[in-house]
């Protein structure tokens, strides 16, 4: 309802201007045809330009994105949208390119810089869809700095609007994604596999894909099934595309496998000597 009031409120705003510049136009002393035709002319000009370059804009990042989930190399993903954001100064496209760039900064490490990009934006004005986009990324970043309970909060705040996105083809697997985390979190190894397990009605995104790994891993770690989690953690790290992100979470999984697998000796050591 609020969209459809901006939308006439700002249809009005150019009859306006059109009709104050028609008047214009009458006092210099053009005919009322002609004042109305150059008026006309000029707003109509001005309105097709902003299309024009609205559905140009769109086309390179959809462009982009696709290239990205083609390749996933998230270095060139995050150079071209930070080149693209540049070309542009209309607020809806220049959030949607944000929103999509702080997820590769989140993807290359670069933690506060995605951050920085997040308080950017205006959130009361986007979409819903964009708002999911908003929030998503926000909790991840949360998260990557191990601040679990903002992470949460933020995540049970915005519960009502997430639900409207559930079985979402686009937006759906990063829910799952999330409620993943929060499980592997918890020690919740179950329920964690279970958003695993859902994770695949959706189309594969090069965007959650390895979050998805790194959760099995972990998932692994917490089992004790240790030979399985040191196979996927090497068979990630030998793939050619690798964000920086995961590379430094997997080394801190790689930490955790060792000090189990100690953990676990020296229990198997004890064991023995009470035989």
């Amino acid at each position: 309802m609020k969209k459809t009031i901006k939308t006439i409120i700002r249809f009005l705003i150019l009859i306006l201007g059109m009709y104050l510049f028609y008047t214009l136009l009458s006092m210099m002393g053009f005919t009322k045809t002609v004042a109305f035709c150059i008026a006309y002319a000029i707003f109509a000009g001005a309105l097709f330009v902003y299309v024009a370059h609205f559905i140009h804009i769109n086309k390179q990042f959809q462009q982009i994105v696709a290239r990205y989930d083609q390749d996933g190399n998230n270095e060139n993903y995050l150079k071209e949208l930070t080149a693209l954001g540049k070309k542009t100064r209309i607020r809806m496209l220049r959030d949607m390119i944000d929103l999509n760039r702080s997820g590769a900064c989140l993807r290359d490490a670069r933690y506060q810089e995605a951050f920085d990009i997040l308080n950017a934006v205006k959130v009361k004005k986007m979409s819903e869809n964009a708002k999911v986009v908003y929030y998503v990324n926000l909790i991840t970043y949360y998260r990557s700095i191990e601040d679990e309970d903002k992470a949460q909060a933020v995540f049970y705040e915005q519960d009502a609007l997430f639900q409207k996105f559930r079985s979402d083809p686009n937006l759906g697997v990063y829910f799952e994604l999330l409620e993943c985390d929060s499980y592997a979190s918890s020690g919740k190894v179950k329920q964690a596999r279970e958003h695993i397990e859902k994770a695949h009605q959706f189309a594969k995104n090069p965007r959650t894909e390895e979050g998805f790994l790194l959760c099995d891993i972990r998932c692994d770690l917490l089992e004790r099934n240790f030979d399985r989690a040191e196979k996927r953690i090497e068979e990630v790290l030998s793939r050619e595309q690798i964000n920086r992100d995961t590379k430094l979470k997997l080394e801190d999984l790689s930490k955790q496998l060792e000090i189990g697998r100690k953990i676990q000796e020296k229990e198997r050591e004890i064991a023995l000597g009470k035989k």
